[in-house]
């Protein structure tokens, strides 16, 4: 019967857990909760902090994680539920597990397996990976002709801030609009075939330093309007 339960469980049956009992009524309290686990923002993570005062250290760092990240795309608009019972299929996840869905349609799954490498004895590796599928994608990206000519443009952020990392988000969105091509970076990777890189300051005056990578000049901007209109004359 115990076999049968995990094969269910790792099949992503989670519910098949609402049957185990444990010898400590404070776990089978706790997995109870934990199984009805949904809300749609940080604000309700705090909630179910703040209902488990007696939890393990691992679970309120792991909780507290997900309080940053929810607090992230609350503050970048983006729409998401939390649900700790959606994913299947998850044996070798060892961390968060996400999905990204587009007009309903599942396009992306993945997550964390930090400690999958040190199970099989090897190094403790941080990882994490995901799945991206190609047909769905496909068709939620219709194609259409570029409105603007010219070259990429990345934008990158000087530090990795809430505030700096929405207004990435915001600048890369305006150029798009604009009919720019636009890529966000947040990793530090090498600075190549663009037309422009357009740095993020925030509030540090200046907000926004841009750099032709073709003329190797750089150009301070004190807001979108003026970006746009740089990046337009070339």
């Amino acid at each position: 019967e115990e076999a049968k339960m995990t094969n269910r469980i790792l099949e992503g049956n989670w519910q098949a857990l609402t049957k185990a009992k444990s010898t400590n009524p404070e776990i089978d309290r706790l997995m109870a909760s934990l199984l009805g686990f949904k809300g749609e923002s940080s604000s309700f993570l705090h909630n179910v902090r703040a209902s488990f005062p007696k939890a393990s250290q691992d679970f309120k760092s792991s909780l507290e994680d997900l309080i940053n990240i929810t607090t992230l795309l609350d503050n970048l608009g983006c729409s998401y539920k939390i649900d700790i019972a959606a994913i299947h299929g998850f044996e070798y996840y060892t961390g968060i597990c996400f999905q990204f869905l587009a007009a309903g349609e599942k396009i992306s799954g993945g997550g964390r397996y930090d400690s999958l490498v040190p199970l099989m004895n090897g190094k403790d590796i941080p990882a994490c990976g995901f799945a991206l599928y190609v047909d769905p994608v496909m068709k939620s990206l219709p194609l259409e002709k570029e409105k603007g000519g010219g070259s990429g443009i990345l934008v990158k952020g000087k530090e990795l801030t809430p505030e700096i990392v929405k207004a990435c988000f915001t600048v890369a969105e305006s150029l798009r609009d604009a009919g720019h091509p636009a890529e966000l970076d947040f990793t530090g990777r090498e600075e190549s075939n663009y037309r422009w890189i357009v740095l993020v300051s925030g509030k540090e005056p200046p907000p926004f330093v841009l750099t032709d990578c073709i003329q190797r000049r750089r150009r301070d901007a004190a807001s979108m309007a003026e970006i746009l209109k740089v990046v337009s004359e070339g």
